[in-house]
């Protein structure tokens, strides 16, 4: 379930990073996006989900819920989950099914 949020929520404040992003180890080969402003979490989100092979799957860090992910996912036939690890730490998971049916 998408939680609802404004733009302005998702842009920050004139649409950059609002305070300081909290120092975690980031596997090699996951994508870091916490320090972007918007809309460039979701850009490099969608371009990197969009290289994914059929069972593909690659985890992202954000500082914030990606509320306008999910919708651009399912409309490509892909599934995401994400876990919060804390107030400013999302870690999401997008997967790209591996038969075209999985993801409908």
């Amino acid at each position: 379930m998408v939680e609802s949020c404004s733009v302005k929520d998702a842009q920050g404040a004139g649409g950059d990073v609002v305070g300081e992003v909290r120092q975690v180890d980031i596997p090699d080969g996951e994508l870091d996006v916490r320090h972007l402003p918007a809309p460039e979490p979701l850009m490099r989100m969608l371009q990197a989900s969009a290289a994914l092979p059929p069972g593909g799957v690659i985890t992202a860090h954000h500082r914030m819920f990606p509320c306008f992910l999910e919708a651009r996912l399912a409309e490509r036939g892909m599934v995401m989950t994400v876990d919060q690890r804390a107030d400013d730490w999302f870690v999401i998971e997008m997967q790209r099914p591996a038969h075209e049916t999985d993801g409908v």
